[in-house]
């Protein structure tokens, strides 16, 4: 499976300084979804500790961006089983 980025999907292959950015970017318009773990050109590469990566991601909502996006958000890990996206 392969993800094509639009107005309203960013994909990022590992968390960044550049990820606050662009939650900013979609909490001050119309909103979409980062994908992390996936190259730029769509191609999944997964993460290597998804739980640690969904706690930093959760601290820079919680920390690093004011006023508060975090009731706004939400981050969740989906796994693939070669068929479908699950949580």
């Amino acid at each position: 499976m392969k993800f094509e980025e639009s107005p309203k999907l960013e994909l990022k292959r590992e968390i960044t300084e550049g990820l606050k950015k662009e939650i900013i970017t979609f909490a001050n318009t119309d909103g979409g979804e980062i994908l992390i773990g996936i190259e730029d050109d769509g191609t999944v590469v997964g993460l290597a500790n998804a739980q640690n990566d969904l706690e930093t991601v959760s601290n820079i909502l919680r920390d690093s961006i004011k006023p508060d996006v975090l009731v706004h958000t939400s981050a969740e890990i989906l796994k693939n089983d070669g068929t479908k996206w699950k949580k």
